[in-house]
């Protein structure tokens, strides 16, 4: 039984710490393994711009924040049957998350006067996340005359998520214009091959092989507009 445990920290603005683990463990014809990592972080943005157009001066302030995340895994085992013979059983997972925040005000003014004419705001909320997970299953057979095969079969799923909202004021105050953005993707795929290959004593090598995957995919977005107190669907930014 054998491990390694590392943890660490990036210290900024905002702390970005991680922390991760590797086992490995193998009592005779069994090989048991894994690993697992966990990421943090943030990150703030201050942004100030000023343009001048027309007689007309922009001076706009962009403050935005993004915390995002993400976990790996790693998990499987090897059973050594004999010195032909090897199984084996293998899981990935990958998980991440990014969550942002910008809050954008532009005030309008005339270009030789300090007194503000209008003023524009636009509030972004951006949350999304995804998931990937990949489960496999292996053989192997192997002889000391260079023959060898090797069997995989796979199955990987991805789903993904994302949330965005926007809203648009112009005048403060004023009515806000409101667009909320909803995606979504499923993706599925099996997976399988094997390959075979023979070496021979004066160096020249043989080998064949085949493959077989299949791929469901799946990817909806909804948008939906909201002027006044109701939610309406925006059928030109929606496919459901």
């Amino acid at each position: 039984l054998n491990g390694v445990l590392s943890a660490g920290n990036t210290q900024g603005f905002h702390a970005r710490p991680n922390v991760g683990l590797n086992l490995n463990y193998r009592p005779g014809k069994l090989n048991v393994f894994g690993n697992a990592s966990l990421n943090k972080g943030a990150q703030s943005v201050e942004q100030s711009i000023l343009r001048y157009s027309d007689g007309k001066a922009l001076d706009q302030d962009n403050p935005m924040v993004e915390r995002f995340g993400s976990t790996s895994v790693k998990a499987g085992a090897d059973y050594f049957a004999n010195d032909r013979h090897t199984f084996g059983v293998l899981v990935l997972g990958n998980f991440y998350n990014n969550n942002a925040w910008k809050d954008n005000l532009t005030i309008f003014r005339n270009e030789n006067s300090a007194v503000a004419d209008s003023a524009q705001r636009s509030k972004i909320t951006a949350l999304s996340g995804n998931s990937r997970l990949n489960y496999n299953l292996n053989y192997r057979f192997a002889d000391t005359s260079g023959l060898e095969l090797t069997v995989d079969a796979d199955y990987l799923t991805f789903d993904g998520d994302g949330n965005n909202l926007l809203e648009n004021r112009l005048g403060l105050p004023g009515a806000p214009d409101v667009l909320q953005t909803v995606t979504r993707s499923d993706i599925a795929v099996w997976s399988m091959k094997t390959d075979l290959s023979k070496n021979f004593k004066n160096g020249f090598k043989l080998e064949a092989g085949a493959k077989w995957n299949k791929t469901d995919s799946e990817n909806d977005i909804e948008s939906m507009r909201r002027t006044d107190a109701e939610w309406q669907l925006d059928p030109r930014r929606t496919n459901l």
